[in-house]
């Protein structure tokens, strides 16, 4: 687990609050519900899903730890883009429910690498590594 975490953040203060995040993360149940590792199916190996989500947390934690610092977000734009904005309104609906549907088309494992690419924003030697 140390060695996904270094990849965000090497710092030993770093790797060990994710550590103990990742523990509570995955063993610890709340508000009622059963305790995250409960939730794998056993359709891959155990450690490729206990490596995605390291990844995850990792990103999670070092973004927060960003925004605490006062670093400006890279999810968010600087500055108000009025032309951005119009093209959002009148062409999002649109855009948003082609997006759904053909990822629906997709099947589940492709859409799984797809969204630690895109989403989780893992790079393609590290989702190798998550689903080894």
């Amino acid at each position: 687990m140390r060695e996904f975490a270094a990849r965000i953040d090497s710092s030993p203060t770093f790797v060990s609050e994710l550590e103990q995040r990742l523990r509570e993360h995955l063993l610890v149940a709340r508000q009622g519900r059963p305790p995250r590792v409960a939730a794998y199916s056993g359709r891959g190996s155990l450690g490729g899903w206990v490596r995605v989500a390291t990844l995850r947390l990792a990103r999670e934690l070092a973004h927060r730890d960003r925004r605490m610092q006062g670093e400006p977000s890279r999810d968010v734009p600087a500055q108000n883009d009025l032309e951005l904005d119009y093209l959002k309104a009148a062409y999002g609906p649109a855009v948003n429910r082609a997006l759904r549907e053909a990822l629906e088309s997709v099947k589940p494992e492709w859409r799984a690498l797809l969204k630690m690419h895109y989403l989780d924003g893992l790079t393609l030697p590290q989702v190798g590594v998550a689903l080894a």
